[in-house]
Order: C-alpha cells, then sequence, then structure tokens
C-alpha cells in the first residue's frame, strides 16, 4: 500500500514539474485578461544580451513652448524615457547633437506611438490647413472605455475649449463633416480621421476607432496624444540601425542550448552517480536537478 502511495505521489510531483518545464519555455495570452505569460525563451533580453534597434531624431520645438530649447529637449528626453519604461527594462534615450535625440530599444523596430510630436487638428486635410487645435491646448490625456469601447479621452485647457469648439463648429458645417488630426507633422498619414456632426461645447472629447481595439492600444494611443503636450517634435529621415548585444545577435539561442546541455549532462552525471538508488529514487533526483538548473 505505502509504494503504491509513493508511486501515486511521485507521479503528482512528476506532473507537476513537468508542467513547469513546459511553462519555462511557452508563451500563452492568460484569458479574460490583456495579460500574455511569456516562458524563458520569449523573455526579452535586453539590449547588452540580446541587442535591438537605435535611432537617431531631429528635435523641433514648438513656438508656444514657455522654456529655453535646451529645457525643452530634457523634456523630451525624460517623456520618451518613460514611455518606454512601460514596455523595456532597458531602453536608452539620450541626447546626442545639439538639437537631436538617439533612441535604443530592445526590439526590432521602434514603435512610433512612443515617440513624441505635434498634433495638429484641423478643418481640412493636408500642411496647407491652419492647425485650429494644438498640444498646448490640452489639458490631459487618458485611455477610457464608453460602454464596451476602447478610447481615448482628452480634456482642453480653458482656451483650448473654445478652439475645440469653433473647429468641431466649422467641421460640423463642412460638406465632409471630417477633422483630421495629424502627428509628427506626417501630412500624407492623417493621425486620426474623426466625423464631427455638431459643434462641441463640452470642453472635451471622447476618441475611438478602428487603431484602438484593445486596453494596450489605447494607451499606446492615449500616450501619443499626450506626448504633444510637451511641446516637442521627433523626426526622422535615417533608417534603423541593429545594436548588437555582449554576445551577438544569436544570444537567446545560445542560451537556450546551453541550458538544455546543463540539463542532459545533469541528467547523465545523476544516472551514473545514482543509479543504484532504484528507479524512483534516481527519478525523483533528477527531476529535482533539473528544477535546481532552471531556478
Amino acid at each position: 500500500m505505502k509504494k503504491k502511495r509513493a508511486i501515486r505521489n511521485f507521479t503528482f510531483v512528476g506532473l507537476f514539474i513537468a508542467i513547469v518545464l513546459c511553462l519555462c519555455f511557452i508563451s500563452f495570452p492568460v484569458p479574460t485578461t490583456n495579460y500574455i505569460f511569456k516562458g524563458i525563451a520569449n523573455l526579452n533580453l535586453g539590449l547588452e544580451f540580446g541587442g535591438g534597434v537605435k535611432n537617431t531624431y531631429d528635435l523641433e520645438v514648438a513656438d508656444w513652448y514657455d522654456g529655453t530649447k535646451e529645457e525643452a529637449y530634457v523634456d523630451a528626453v525624460n517623456t520618451v524615457q518613460k514611455m518606454l519604461d512601460k514596455y523595456y527594462a532597458d531602453a536608452k534615450v539620450y541626447l546626442s547633437g545639439e538639437d537631436q535625440m538617439t533612441v535604443e530599444v530592445p526590439d526590432t523596430s521602434i514603435n512610433d506611438y512612443l515617440t513624441i510630436g505635434f498634433i495638429e487638428m484641423k478643418s481640412e486635410s493636408g500642411e496647407d490647413a491652419e492647425a485650429m487645435v494644438t498640444g498646448q491646448d490640452i489639458k490631459s490625456v487618458q485611455y477610457t472605455m464608453s460602454g464596451s469601447t476602447h478610447g481615448v479621452y482628452i480634456e482642453f485647457t480653458t482656451e483650448g475649449q473654445k478652439k475645440f469648439q469653433e473647429l468641431t463648429k466649422t467641421v460640423a458645417e463642412s460638406d465632409a463633416q471630417t477633422m483630421y488630426i495629424y502627428m509628427d507633422k506626417d501630412y500624407e498619414n492623417a493621425f486620426s480621421k474623426t466625423t464631427v456632426t455638431e459643434e462641441n461645447t463640452y470642453g472635451y472629447t471622447f476618441i475611438s476607432g478602428s487603431a484602438i481595439t484593445t486596453k494596450e492600444s489605447g494607451e499606446l494611443y492615449a500616450d501619443k496624444i499626450a506626448g504633444s503636450m510637451i511641446g516637442v517634435n521627433m523626426s526622422t529621415e535615417l533608417d534603423e540601425i541593429e545594436v548588437a548585444g555582449v554576445f551577438g545577435y544569436n544570444t537567446r539561442a545560445v542560451l537556450i542550448v546551453i541550458t538544455a546541455v546543463v540539463i542532459v549532462a545533469s541528467i547523465v552525471v545523476a544516472y551514473l552517480l545514482f543509479k543504484g538508488l532504484g528507479l524512483v529514487s534516481s527519478a525523483a533526483m533528477l527531476f529535482g536537478l533539473i528544477v535546481s538548473v532552471l531556478i
């Protein structure tokens, strides 16, 4: 009876350890949440070990910025660093010239939503149309939900309320009834096109659309717009440059291979040393060694 109980208990322990081993290497979204569980094989190794990409951006300060250019550049670096820290453990942001900023991230590309730029709300499309509302007119921005719809809530300053009211009135009375929002002075691609059918007198607005489908995308969208409140625009015509990690670009594969080799070697050594203990004891010893190596 004791032998059967011991075998049963060992089987349960073995299954538990097998599940732990699987979780070390697989990734999957956790049901009913926005969290993604990541195993060892999918963890971000950071710039030092896994490498990444970097790019250098030219900085332009808005006319309405209340301070010196040097202060604006520092504000820009701090804002971008704060945005990147939400998604990376060791992203780097630093001034690299008189009016330039360099960004390094442990990824394959730099997400445009994690940079800052001017925001321009217009009643007509294109560069030549007047920007009736800019970053100086925004008081706060945050992701929120309206019912089951993901979106971004924008509250305007006292002066911004008047400007946005005039903008929406102009758009509502136009034939197209479309308000154009441009970011980063990219006039070829509108950041958002919103249909406006009536004048807004509330002093705030709620923006939703196909680009905002989850909490994560909504927060990215909100951070991008909030970055426009700084009054600094980042732009670049350069291609991203790959940054090699300490052990090169194949660090992840090397670490996995090393881990597998250590586990196999430990199993062989343990079997040779403790094979006289019997099957159950030897297996228990091997499982213990495997878990110790992974930890």
